[in-house]
């Protein structure tokens, strides 16, 4: 038997936030999370993500909430055809890393394991390039 390691950093949890996604100067509204993580989240649907392509969201606590809790850009890690897309977050401030503990924090079953991974550098979430 392999002993596969795990390459997550952080916990992963199922994030019910309205989120607008903008990609390749496309806007979609009420796109679904399947999973979030301090760095990064795996959005259900095809938007027509492709490797490396740069995007933006914008999360809002809920639908007709005139403002958004975030405001993120992030690149696509992996596209999985119509099944959805990995996306990776970039440039992430320190406010914006605040709202998205928060948002983890709320949708977690485990506070206490997810609010020892918020003890992280900042500088992790800051490239914006890739491979």
């Amino acid at each position: 038997m392999v002993d596969k390691k795990e390459k997550r950093n952080f916990s992963r949890v199922a994030a019910t936030c309205f989120t607008r996604l903008i990609i390749k100067d496309t806007c979609y509204d009420d796109v679904k999370f399947r999973d979030m993580s301090l760095n990064g989240c795996f959005i259900e649907g095809n938007y027509g993500g492709e490797y490396c392509d740069k995007c933006f969201l914008k999360i809002y606590k809920k639908k007709g909430d005139a403002e958004p809790m975030i405001e993120i850009a992030a690149r696509v890690v992996r596209g999985a055809g119509n099944e959805g897309m990995a996306l990776t977050f970039v440039n992430v401030d320190e406010d914006m890393l605040n709202q998205l503990q928060t948002i983890i924090l709320y949708a977690t079953d485990n506070p206490l394991k997810v609010a020892s991974e918020f003890v992280t550098d900042i500088n992790i979430f800051t490239d914006d390039k890739c491979d």
